[in-house]
């Protein structure tokens, strides 16, 4: 039977603990800052979900400031549901409310509000007085209000579909935005005093 000294007995654990050691930093995987897929970059700079200062599709963009949001390649006031109905852009009238990313109710618009709306213009702009006494710039289209029928094919299936009608005055659009109301159209506003507030304010005709 083979004999070992103290000292050959210490060299041999040795060698053997630091053999134990290399085999464990080997099996070990590197450690680059990664917290795996769900977690991100460790500096939560980054996830599935986009990144910390992303748009929510995974591409980064620079920091927004305080009450502001990303939206469509810039920084907008997102803190009110009624001047970005849906999250992104889309303004609610004066005396809709915002439901479901949806603007809901019959709004009322004054002739420096529907000037404004125009420039970026997301809704159909119809006049129901007909014979007309004149058109807006920007109206889509003309049909009587007497014909709510027209209308409502004018304006398709879409329930939520927004809509701004206007006649000479108000009676003929209050009585449009009943009859598309009870057809189910949910966003049906008016011109408050029609053509005549539009003149009225100082804007031009077609």
């Amino acid at each position: 039977m083979a004999r070992f000294t103290f000292r050959e007995i210490g060299a041999r654990l040795l060698f053997g603990a630091i053999g134990l050691l290399l085999v464990l930093a080997c099996a070990s995987p590197p450690n680059n800052g990664s917290n795996g897929t769900n977690g991100g970059v460790e500096n939560g700079n980054e996830n599935d979900n986009g990144t910390e200062n992303g748009n929510g599709n995974g591409k980064p963009h620079p920091p927004c400031e305080d009450e502001l949001g990303y939206c469509e390649g810039s920084c907008v006031d997102t803190s009110s549901s009624l001047e970005h109905c849906g999250g992104c852009g889309v303004q609610c009238f004066s005396g809709q409310s915002c439901t479901d990313g949806n603007c809901i109710g019959a709004g009322a618009l004054t002739p420096e509000a529907l000037n404004e709306a125009l420039e970026g213009k997301d809704f159909l702009l119809i006049n129901v007085r007909v014979p007309s006494v004149g058109i807006i710039p920007g109206t889509d289209a003309s049909s009587c209000n007497e014909q709510p029928d027209e209308l409502a094919e004018l304006i398709g299936p879409d329930p939520h579909a927004r809509v701004v009608v206007y006649c000479r005055t108000n009676p003929r659009s209050l009585d449009a935005i009943w009859e598309l109301r009870a057809r189910g159209y949910t966003s049906v506003s008016y011109l408050k005093d029609g053509v005549e507030g539009w003149l009225e304010a100082g804007f031009d005709l077609e």
